[in-house]
């Protein structure tokens, strides 16, 4: 066990591999496969609570003979739409990480000490460290929240254990501790960060996914009067600017608290607040910046714009979200926050009228959701009440229910039938006294 790279002998002797940097390996796997793991679990969830809401009717509206659907409300698609184009944005992202990874494990294998370009390598080695910590930590969060969030938008048939969300979230909710601790995972982002950023002042080079600390203009970046919200290079800028303006103040946090104590733990200790949220800027930025490269490859016509739609409303949404630092450091002004939250809203309605294939392009099979409201032909009602029977083939008949139920269902009217008359208060009155004796 344990030994793809370092070896021990029957005598006890220890052979270290040739680059210690290898033995990041198998925490790097781990961590990348999580993200993806995120997404997929976050489109069971969104599978079913957005079919649902598809179906499900409630109330009527205008000279609508019809009630109106859960999906068609617009609070009802600020609630669903933002996680359904954050999980189809993470899971490209698990994807472009899952790529990085193996060609570095190659790379790292094959290379020996000193040889040319080794230097590339143990630097890309640090950014998908970081990265990858990162990831783990936010997705892992979102994930769960995304859960959470869809049961909730089901009603009481959310919370009902047949329809799949409690086992969902209590089977993903260890992602957020095992191969690390999300908070401390999260720190250690934000302690590669500030590395990264001291080199980037020192002239250093940088890998690619940190390279935007050295570009000097992006700190003082800001919306420019012709540039449009909704512009993928935009984007990408707007949460570079910011990226790089949290990273800079943990960075002095850090190097004043290191001047006053002298030890650099502890100063690190110190700034772990600032830390944490230039991990977590850094990482949604990240994801920005990497699933919109998968967009600007795509050579389906017909796929980009959904593409496109999908990052257009996570990364504004999350400006939403974070919105206080995009107004901390002149990136907008209050004005344009507004416009970016119409815009959000145009978006969601947008993503809502194709969110139905959006879901089913997931193909995750009826067996697999294992939720009656959450089923392909949306025949939801029918479903959930065969389960119920065939998870409870011998129920019990109600106390009350030929006292209280069955006359009610079987009289005719109040009028036709004096004997069908229910003197409920007295009913009531005599069940609960059955029940305070029980």
């Amino acid at each position: 066990m344990l030994m793809k790279h370092s070896q021990v002998d029957r005598e006890g002797n220890v052979f270290e591999p040739p680059l210690q940097q290898l033995t990041y390996g198998a925490l790097l796997s781990g961590r990348t496969s999580m993200v993806v793991d995120s997404s997929n679990t976050a489109k069971k969830a969104l599978t079913i609570a957005i079919r649902y809401a598809a179906v499900r009717r409630q109330f009527k509206s205008g000279k609508n003979p019809f009630e109106t659907c859960l999906i068609d409300y617009p609070i009802h698609q600020r609630r669903l739409m933002p996680l359904l184009s954050q999980a189809v944005t993470l899971g490209y992202t698990g994807l472009a990480m899952q790529e990085m990874y193996e060609s570095l494990t190659e790379a790292l294998e094959t290379l020996e000490p000193g040889e040319a370009g080794l230097q590339e390598v143990l630097e890309k080695l640090k950014e998908t460290h970081t990265t990858s910590s990162g990831l783990k930590a936010f997705c892992t969060w979102a994930c769960l929240e995304t859960i959470d969030k869809c049961r909730q938008s089901c009603g009481g048939h959310g919370y009902s254990a047949y329809n799949g969300f409690g086992m969902l979230f209590q089977d993903f909710a260890v992602q957020c501790t095992w191969e690390g601790d999300n908070t401390v995972l999260a720190l250690q982002a934000g302690r590669g960060l500030i590395s990264n950023y001291m080199d980037a002042m020192a002239n250093k080079r940088l890998a690619s996914g940190v390279a935007y600390l050295a570009d000097k203009t992006i700190y003082n970046a800001s919306l420019g009067s012709q540039d449009k919200l909704t512009d993928l290079k935009v984007l990408q800028r707007a949460w570079d600017c910011v990226s790089a303006n949290v990273t800079k103040k943990a960075a002095q946090e850090f190097q004043a608290h290191y001047k006053e104590t002298k030890n650099k733990e502890q100063a690190f200790e110190l700034c772990s607040q600032s830390r944490f949220i230039a991990a977590k800027i850094h990482t949604i930025g990240y994801i920005v910046r990497t699933f919109g490269g998968v967009i600007e490859k795509c050579q389906d016509r017909q796929l980009q714009p959904v593409l496109l739609l999908n990052l257009q409303l996570y990364a504004l949404w999350q400006m939403e979200e974070h919105a206080v630092y995009f107004l901390k450091y002149s990136f907008l002004t209050s004005s344009q926050m507004d416009v970016v939250n119409k815009t959000v809203d145009e978006l969601c309605l947008k993503l809502r009228k194709i969110a139905i294939p959006v879901v089913d392009a997931f193909a995750i099979s009826d067996h697999i959701l294992n939720s009656p409201i959450g089923r392909y032909d949306g025949r939801i009602y029918e479903a959930y009440f065969a389960k119920i029977k065939r998870c409870n083939p011998q129920l019990p008949e109600h106390p009350y229910f030929n006292r209280l139920i069955k006359p009610l269902l079987e009289r005719s009217s109040t009028a036709d039938d004096e004997s069908a008359t229910i003197n409920v208060d007295e009913d009531i009155a005599e069940a609960q006294k059955e029940r305070s004796n029980k």
